[in-house]
């Protein structure tokens, strides 16, 4: 069974791989922000980094370790990123990959 958690507070981020790694090879995104599992407050919540990002569908993601979060409010500089980089913030499907094979739950 997954283990299931709210993340607020959230950013899209790809781990840094090193100075000298081309952007094509930095390797596949994870989820940083405020994790909690449903019905713990958020004076309970940890600060994390996800294991990479598999599979998204609306503002459910399911990362590598098998772990599904329910996205809630994104990080407000992460959207000054978005809108500074020409990216449109969608709220029913918050985080988009370039390409859609094996990355739909669905």
């Amino acid at each position: 069974m997954a283990r299931k958690y709210l993340l607020r507070n959230w950013s899209v981020i790809v781990p840094d791989r090193g100075a000298y790694t081309a952007p094509e090879c930095a390797g596949p995104p994870c989820l940083q922000g405020f994790r909690r599992s449903e019905g713990q407050d958020q004076s309970e919540e940890q600060a994390v980094m996800t294991s990479y990002i598999v599979a998204c569908n609306g503002k459910e993601i399911i990362t590598y370790s098998g772990s599904l979060y329910t996205l809630e409010e994104p990080a407000p500089e992460y959207l000054i990123w978005m809108q500074e980089n020409s990216f449109t913030y969608d709220p029913t499907q918050p985080v988009r990959f370039k390409t859609k094979a094996d990355k739909s739950l669905n």
